[in-house]
C-alpha cells in the first residue's frame, strides 16, 4: 500500500515538472535507479507495476542552471503510520547560513501542508520550485517560446487565444461531458487527453477561452495546473478550429500529433510534454 502511494506521488511530481526541471533518483546501485525509473515510467503509461523495489526511493529535484536543489528520501513506510519523508537542501558551494535559510523555508511551508494528500508533491511543486525560480530572477522562457510570443497582433482585430491545462488525471465522465458541452457553447476548438495524466487544450476568441478556463478551474481537480492562457500571435486558424471541433485522445504522443497538425507542437514540447518531461 505504501509503495503504491509513493509511486503515485512520484508520478504526480514528475508530471508537474516543466522543461527546465528534473527528477532523478540517487541510489548507490545502478540497478535500483533503473528499477525506480522503470516503475515510474510504467505507471505513467498505465502498465502493470511490480510489487516493490528493493530499496527506498531517494531522489533529487533540480532546476537547470540554478545551483541549489532538493534531495528527498521516502522511508519504506511513508506515507503510512505518520511516517514523514525527509528533504534536504543541496547545492554547489552553498554556505551553512544559506542552507539553513532554505531549511527554514522548507519547515515553514511544510507546516502549512498537514492535511495534504501528497505532501511531498505539494511542497516541492507548489512551494519550493516557485521559490527557487523567484530567488534566481524568475524562469528563463523555454526555448522556442520567446519568438512565438514576441509577434505583435494587428490592431483592431479580436485576438485568437489558446490555453493549456494539465491535471493528475482526467477520467470522470461528468467532466468529459462538461468539456465537450462548454467547448460547443463557446465555439472553441481543442481536445482533452483522458486518463493519466490529464491534459486540456483549447483555442478561440479571448473572452471565450478565458471563460472556459474559469469553468474548468471551478471544478474539483487533483493537481490542476494552468500552463498558459495567451494570445496566438499571427494565428492561422484551420477550418477544423473554425468549426469548433472537440476531440479526446488517450496518449501523450497523440497530444503532440494534434498540436503538430496546428503547427503548435513547440508549445507542448517546450513544457516537456511529449519529450520525456511528462508522459
Amino acid at each position: 500500500m505504501a509503495f503504491a502511494q509513493q509511486v503515485e506521488e512520484l508520478v504526480l511530481l514528475k508530471c508537474s515538472l516543466l522543461s527546465d526541471e528534473a527528477l532523478e533518483f540517487v541510489l548507490s546501485r545502478h540497478e535500483d535507479v533503473e528499477a525506480w525509473t522503470q516503475t515510474i515510467n510504467a505507471h505513467s503509461e498505465g502498465e502493470t507495476l511490480p510489487l516493490h523495489v528493493s530499496c527506498p526511493a531517494r531522489f533529487t529535484v533540480k532546476i537547470r542552471d540554478i545551483p541549489i536543489w532538493f534531495e528527498i528520501y521516502f522511508p519504506a513506510e511513508y506515507p503510512l503510520e505518520t511516517t514523514e519523508f525527509e528533504i534536504t537542501v543541496r547545492g554547489y558551494n552553498i554556505s551553512r547560513t544559506e542552507q539553513q535559510r532554505w531549511q527554514d523555508i522548507i519547515q515553514k511551508r511544510r507546516a502549512q501542508l498537514s492535511e495534504a494528500n501528497f505532501p511531498a508533491y505539494e511542497l516541492i511543486s507548489l512551494h519550493l520550485l516557485p521559490c527557487l525560480h523567484e530567488e534566481y530572477d524568475g524562469r528563463i522562457a523555454p526555448e522556442g517560446m520567446d519568438a512565438m510570443n514576441r509577434t505583435a497582433l494587428e490592431p483592431g482585430v479580436a485576438p485568437e487565444f489558446h490555453a493549456l491545462l494539465t491535471s493528475h488525471h482526467l477520467k470522470s465522465p461528468h467532466k468529459r461531458r462538461s468539456l465537450q458541452q462548454w467547448s460547443s457553447e463557446l465555439c472553441l476548438a481543442g481536445f482533452a487527453k483522458v486518463g493519466h495524466p490529464g491534459l486540456i487544450y483549447c483555442s478561440g476568441l479571448e473572452s471565450d477561452v478565458k471563460e472556459f478556463v474559469t469553468k474548468v478551474k471551478d471544478m474539483q481537480w487533483l493537481a490542476l495546473r494552468v500552463r498558459f492562457v495567451e494570445a496566438l500571435p499571427d494565428a492561422i486558424i484551420s477550418e477544423t478550429e473554425r468549426r469548433g471541433t472537440w476531440l479526446e485522445v488517450e496518449k501523450v504522443g497523440e497530444v503532440v500529433d494534434e498540436m503538430r497538425k496546428l503547427g503548435r507542437e513547440n508549445y507542448v514540447l517546450a513544457l516537456g510534454i511529449g519529450s520525456g518531461g511528462a508522459r
